[in-house]
């Protein structure tokens, strides 16, 4: 209803209101254009024209959010802090933020003090960045449930995540590698009970270059992978890397056994894709190709050592059967790899579906020939796989966790 004095319009979504001086709306478009009709018949004089003072009051009753949100994905968003923690307080269902990377200053501002109204926020999945000691303490009491934690350039107590007893994906982006950084690593997956149930574990170390008056590091002990494997049971997902760095990085080994490839794990039966950033030893080729009867993506950046033979004696051809499930063997350099080890890897993988890296292995143009003519003679399903494949390789995303 339209009152020539005064007027009043009361636009509320949330019901409809039928009292004297107040007209519903059902959206703000609705009332814009009946509000342009009211201003138009005004000024050229119809009824209820200018000659009256008019009050508008515009009203609108705030819906609750959805119960049912999940995830909410502020990724390249400028919401402050405070917009942040009224978001988590808001909506107590939110399991997820997206890929969004709250900072320290956001965790060490959250209320951990019980005797006041403590923070405590439901999420599931989170990523952070330099996170400090603490707001790495803010952060396991606050964000209790984490099931998913990806976080660049970590700068607290890696011990400190045994306190997520939830934790199943771990992602450490530009770890400042170190031996003292690597030790309470390995110290956190040997003694942490909640590393054994573990499903993704991905770390990428970068290495600083030595001031010119430093002393250059002539020796730079290996890693040993094995330590993780043996203490993560549910392992499906294993990515290690070392980037942005023009000096030696350490090798991959796996040096708990005598003869790696009697190896039994727990975790062998459900890894899926593994990554191995830099040098790998031939211990560590061994142990996966001769344990894993799931796996389904093989990635390795350089294997310096790993020969024909070598490459054969890890994938004895009377157990092909077991390594059925694999669809991409990809070392992106091995010096030492001929056309030979292209037909020991078919008869070794009978479902395989892409391979490489050909063009950093001992084999020159009319091998490669070679190679493409075999599979197209014998209609292969087979993808030759070049060097960009270790850069931007979708096989993770693949894989069901």
């Amino acid at each position: 209803k339209l009152v020539q004095h005064p007027l009043l319009l009361h636009e509320e979504f949330s019901r409809s209101v039928d009292s004297l001086g107040c007209v519903g709306f059902s959206t703000w478009r609705a009332f814009r254009n009946r509000f342009q009709t009211c201003l138009k018949q005004g000024s050229t004089g119809g009824s209820g024209s200018g000659q009256h003072e008019v009050l508008v009051e515009v009203k609108q009753v705030l819906q609750p959010i959805c119960l049912s949100l999940r995830t909410l994905d502020i990724t390249d968003t400028s919401i402050t802090n405070v917009g942040l923690h009224m978001l988590c307080r808001k909506i107590q269902n939110l399991n997820s933020l997206g890929e969004y990377s709250i900072s320290d200053s956001f965790l060490r501002s959250l209320c951990v003090v019980s005797s006041l109204q403590m923070d405590k926020f439901p999420l599931l999945s989170l990523h952070a960045r330099k996170v400090s000691y603490t707001g790495m303490y803010n952060l396991v009491h606050v964000y209790g449930n984490i099931k998913s934690l990806t976080c660049w350039e970590p700068m607290f107590d890696i011990w400190d995540l045994s306190y997520l007893p939830l934790l199943r994906h771990l992602t450490l982006i530009r770890v400042r590698y170190s031996e003292p950084v690597l030790n309470s690593i390995i110290h956190y997956f040997e003694n942490c009970k909640g590393a054994k149930h573990l499903e993704k574990i991905c770390l990428e170390f970068i290495v600083q270059d030595q001031d010119t008056q430093d002393i250059p590091v002539l020796y730079i002990p290996e890693v040993d992978v094995s330590k993780i494997f043996h203490r993560c049971e549910a392992l499906k997902v294993f990515i290690i890397e070392f980037k942005d760095s023009l000096q030696a990085t350490p090798s991959l080994g796996y040096s708990s056994y005598n003869n790696p490839r009697n190896v039994t794990r727990a975790c062998f039966q459900s890894l899926a894709h593994v990554q191995f950033g830099q040098m790998v030893q031939n211990s560590v080729v061994s142990v996966i190709l001769g344990n894993c009867p799931n796996l389904v993506n093989f990635h390795a950046n350089n294997c310096p050592d790993l020969g024909d033979a070598n490459l054969s004696d890890a994938l004895p051809i009377d157990k092909a059967a077991t390594r059925g499930k694999l669809r991409c063997f990809y070392i992106y350099e091995a010096p030492l790899l001929t056309e030979n080890s292209f037909y020991t890897i078919l008869e070794a993988f009978p479902n395989l579906s892409q391979f490489g890296n050909l063009s950093r292995w001992r084999v020159n143009c009319e091998g490669i020939q070679q190679i493409v003519r075999s599979i197209r003679d014998n209609n292969l399903e087979v993808e030759i796989l070049c060097g960009s494949h270790w850069f931007q390789s979708s096989c993770e995303k693949e894989v069901t966790i």
